[in-house]
């Protein structure tokens, strides 16, 4: 199997992917499978708050993850969220969808 089989059928045929010099395929192809391994690494995180420590510079989330929140969220928002609220985490922010806020947070 090489690179280029992982190129769905659909694709091929809106691509005319046959028609296509060898070399833009393999491209197209690295390409693909680039950006598959980029969405797999920033994978967000999607859970409930189930504790918040130290007037919010610490959320735990109830899948177990910790997060240090940014000195200046933490006082201006973290702290006054709701334990139960959704929260989700994607590169380096956490978003409180209850309440609409995010900040900045690293994985503890």
């Amino acid at each position: 199997m090489t690179i280029e089989d992982t190129v769905p059928e659909d694709w091929r045929r809106r691509l005319s992917w046959d028609a296509l010099h060898p070399g833009y395929r393999a491209a197209i192809a690295e390409y693909g499978m680039y950006c598959f391994r980029l969405a797999l690494a920033g994978q967000p995180t999607v859970a409930r708050i189930d504790e918040i420590k130290y007037d919010g510079r610490l959320v735990m989330l109830d899948d177990g993850s910790r997060w240090e929140v940014d000195g200046y969220d933490a006082e201006r928002h973290v702290r006054f969220w709701n334990l139960y609220d959704l929260a989700l985490v994607a590169d380096g922010t956490m978003y409180n969808i209850n309440d609409a806020e995010t900040a900045e947070v690293t994985e503890e």
